[in-house]
């Protein structure tokens, strides 16, 4: 089996489809905490608080942990074919 003529499963588009979701959201979140920010800070400025960084840090992690998984999923199959 060649791991690139292989064809993706369900499995393979559910985990796209959900990360495409988690981006699309956290991105919204930090979006919308960014303006909950600058909205108070016009206000009277007293306790606010801006997460949309750490949001972001947050988002750039969990990306880098799905794209390190991934890498190792595909070196994995591509040695297994290697030894067939």
């Amino acid at each position: 089996m060649n791991p690139e003529s292989a064809r993706h499963g369900a499995a393979y588009w559910l985990a796209i489809a959900l990360l495409v979701l988690w981006n699309a959201g956290v991105l919204l979140l930090a979006i919308i905490s960014r303006h909950s920010y600058t909205s108070c800070m016009a206000g009277d400025g007293y306790m606010c608080l801006d997460f949309s960084r750490p949001i972001l840090a947050v988002l750039f992690a969990v990306d880098g942990i799905v794209a390190l998984v991934a890498a190792f999923v595909h070196w994995v199959r591509v040695r297994r074919s290697a030894r067939r």
